[in-house]
């Protein structure tokens, strides 16, 4: 993708590499490794040096020399940078120590990006931001989270808000992950691959449950997980030949259709995308996006919805029906059936912890610093 940006009056066209969207903000990385961020500024969450409450709606240049990757949580921004002793940045709202920059005052606002790789053991590859946690994997495959820790988000064993980012001891002990794993979070959770496996942790259903450590979810055993994304409690999970969803969907952001269910504790293949490998998925607030090699699935993708920006065209039931009958016979891929998790009954009984709106006093337990350390 192509992005137009005018600088000093003048306008360059910059090939955009990486992008990633906030609650309402937006940051972009382009392939001569510049970072340009427009949208809401009210915490610096654009990482421009300053705090401005007019909306941004030009492209901007962000205070980041070398960025390789942005991702942004719903009022900061994380950036990795190939600069030595800043490879990892962050900028914006620090409420819940989202940052990562150890704040002794709650709701301070970082406008300039700040170097927080003085935390780590090594150099951070990977990261992900749900609304206000963070979970990062460095070159050597130790797993670090930090931020707020509501539902056992950030898998410590607590619902302890961390401040520093904390290496998650679970996965020392038992695996140390390949930096080439993938991380994703959510509003309420985060997940991982590793070696095959897929472990979550945090919540992802509107109930009691959730878990403070990370658990594998065995029916994704040995499945080549090419891509993942959390969304608002949802997950999808894009393989060599599905797509798999499961968590809330009462906007339809799990795939199953008009006449599918709602929502879904257990892994379940999105029908209509049978047999087709995934090359990317990205979660919303409510939506899912996934993107396919159209190329080679042109036809079946003109036998889906499509919506060219004035009408949308009806799904064809009787497509639908032939992928479930395939499926079910094995045929399009193989046998794809997943059998049934369990959920998990870990966590119930605990007491909540909740967030507060980004604009609120600070985080729960009156407005007090979460607890550091272990229980």
């Amino acid at each position: 993708m192509v992005m137009a940006v005018v600088t000093h009056g003048v306008t360059m066209r910059l090939k955009i590499i990486k992008a990633s969207v906030g609650r309402n903000h937006t940051v972009v990385v382009t392939d001569d490794n510049k970072s340009f961020s427009f949208g809401h500024n009210g915490h610096g969450q654009l990482g421009l040096g300053l705090i401005e409450k007019e909306i941004e709606s030009s492209p901007l240049p962000c205070a980041v020399v070398g960025a390789t990757d942005s991702v942004c949580g719903a009022d900061f921004t994380v950036w990795l940078s190939s600069v030595k002793d800043s490879s990892i940045l962050t900028a914006g709202l620090n409420q819940y120590g989202q940052l990562g920059q150890d704040a002794d005052i709650q709701l301070t606002h970082y406008p300039k990006p700040r170097a927080i790789d003085a935390s780590f053991k090594n150099t951070v590859v990977k990261v992900a931001c749900g609304t206000n946690h963070t979970v990062a994997i460095d070159n050597k495959g130790f797993v670090y989270t930090w931020g707020f820790g509501g539902s056992g988000r950030l898998g410590h064993g607590a619902q302890n808000d961390e401040w520093k980012p904390r290496q998650l001891l679970f996965f020392e002990k038992h695996m140390v992950l390949r930096p080439n794993a993938i991380v994703s979070a959510g509003s309420a959770s985060s997940a991982c691959t590793s070696g095959g496996e897929l472990y979550t942790w945090g919540k992802s259903m509107d109930t009691d449950d959730y878990s403070i450590h990370p658990k594998s979810v065995p029916d994704l055993s040995g499945w080549n997980i090419r891509c993942m994304a959390s969304g608002d409690m949802h997950h999808i999970v894009g393989t060599d030949d599905t797509c798999i969803s499961w968590g809330i969907g009462l906007n339809g952001q799990l795939g199953y259709g008009p006449n599918g269910p709602k929502s879904s504790s257990n892994p379940k293949k999105v029908d209509s995308l049978q047999g087709m490998p995934i090359r990317c998925v990205g979660c919303g607030n409510g939506l899912s996006l996934i993107v396919v090699d159209k190329a080679k699935f042109g036809r079946r993708l003109d036998q889906l919805e499509t919506y060219n920006g004035d009408t949308l065209t009806e799904v064809q039931e009787q497509e639908t029906e032939m992928a479930s009958e395939e499926d079910h016979r094995g045929k399009a891929g193989g046998d794809l059936s997943i059998p049934e998790l369990k959920p998990s009954r870990r966590g119930r009984g605990r007491p909540k912890k909740t967030e507060s709106p980004a604009s609120g006093a600070g985080s729960s337990g009156g407005g007090k610093r979460g607890k550091r350390g272990r229980p």
